[in-house]
C-alpha cells in the first residue's frame, strides 16, 4: 500500500511538473471542498487541469478532507435506515422519488447522500410517521428527540385494520367511510417498502383522534345507541355466553358488529375473544 501510495505521488508530482504548476492555489482548494462529493476526482481534474491523481492526493492527504460519504454534514441512505430501524431499501427509493431531499454522490456507486438537518427534520415530522414506527427507532439522540415531538403531539396513526378493530367493524366497512369522505385519511403517495415503485394500491392511515370519534351505521339506520331496554338485554345475554350474532339476531337484525360496538360503548369492561366477529366472538367474562 505504502508503495502504491508513492507511485501515486511521483505520478502527481511529475504531471504538475510538467505543467508547470507544482504550487495549489487557495483558489484550487477552495474549489475541491465546494464539489467534493458533487464532482469525480476525475471531472475536477478535467476543470483545474490536473491529474485525478493529484487532485485525490490533495483532497484526501493535503486537505485532510473526509471522504464524501463520511462528510460530517452528510448521512447515506444506508446509514439513514439503520438510524430509523428499517430496511435501507426503503430509504433508497424514498430519496429517488423525492420524499426524502437527497443526491447521488459522484462516482457511480449509487450511494445516495442526505444532508443531516434535512433526514433529522424529516424524521422528526409527525406527518413521516406513516413510513415508520417511531417508536422504534435505534439511533439514542433521534428515539430521545421524536419520544418529546410525540408527548407534544399527542396523536398517533392508525392503519385501517386498526380503525376497525376500535369501532368492531371491518376493514372494507372503514375503507367505505374513507371513500365515502367520513374519514380523513392520509393515502401514502410511494411505496412504503420501497420494492414496489409503480404499483396500483396504496396503504391508508387515519389520525387516531379522529377515528375514535367515527360513528359506523348498518343498514342505513342510525344505531350508535341503546334503550334502557336494549342495554339490559345485551347485559342478560353476555352473562349467559351468548356472542355478537346470537345476541345481534334476537334483536331483529343481523349486524353483529353493531352489536360489539354497544358492547365496546356500555360494557367496556368485557373482553371479546379473538376470532371472526359474525360468529366466533364469545365474551370471556360475565358482565358484573
Amino acid at each position: 500500500m505504502d508503495a502504491m501510495m508513492d507511485r501515486m505521488v511521483r505520478l502527481a508530482v511529475a504531471e504538475d511538473a510538467a505543467n508547470g504548476r507544482r504550487t495549489w492555489t487557495a483558489a484550487e482548494d477552495q474549489y475541491v471542498r465546494d464539489h467534493l462529493g458533487w464532482l469525480t476526482d476525475a471531472e475536477m481534474a478535467e476543470a483545474l487541469g490536473r491529474t485525478p491523481v493529484a487532485v485525490h492526493l490533495r483532497w484526501n492527504r493535503d486537505l485532510k478532507l473526509c471522504g464524501p460519504s463520511k462528510a460530517p454534514e452528510v448521512i447515506t441512505a444506508n446509514r439513514a435506515a439503520e438510524a430509523l430501524g428499517i430496511d435501507a431499501h426503503k430509504v433508497a427509493h424514498w430519496v429517488d422519488v423525492g420524499l426524502i431531499r437527497g443526491r447521488f454522490m459522484a462516482g457511480g456507486r449509487n450511494i445516495r447522500l442526505i444532508q443531516r438537518e434535512t433526514f433529522r427534520r424529516w424524521a422528526l415530522n409527525p406527518e413521516n410517521w406513516v413510513y415508520f414506527d417511531h417508536r422504534l427507532v435505534m439511533d439514542p439522540e433521534l428515539r430521545r428527540m421524536m419520544a418529546k415531538r410525540a408527548r407534544r403531539w399527542g396523536d398517533e396513526w392508525w392503519t385501517t385494520r386498526q380503525v376497525a378493530e376500535h369501532h368492531g367493524v371491518e376493514v372494507g366497512d372503514v375503507k367505505r367511510y374513507i371513500q365515502m369522505g367520513r374519514i380523513h385519511s392520509v393515502r401514502l403517495p410511494v411505496s412504503l417498502g420501497g420494492r414496489h415503485a409503480e404499483r396500483k394500491w396504496s396503504n391508508h392511515f387515519v389520525l387516531k383522534s379522529e377515528a375514535v370519534q367515527v360513528k359506523f351505521y348498518h343498514h342505513g339506520d342510525d344505531k350508535s345507541s341503546l334503550t334502557p331496554g336494549g342495554k339490559a338485554w345485551i347485559k342478560k345475554a353476555l352473562r349467559m355466553g351468548w356472542n355478537a350474532t346470537w345476541i345481534g339476531r334476537s334483536m331483529g337484525h343481523d349486524a353483529p358488529h353493531t352489536v360489539l360496538n354497544w358492547i365496546k360503548r356500555y360494557f367496556p369492561h368485557v373482553k371479546m375473544a379473538k376470532g371472526r366477529a359474525s360468529w366466533s366472538l364469545h365474551p370471556r367474562k360475565a358482565v358484573k
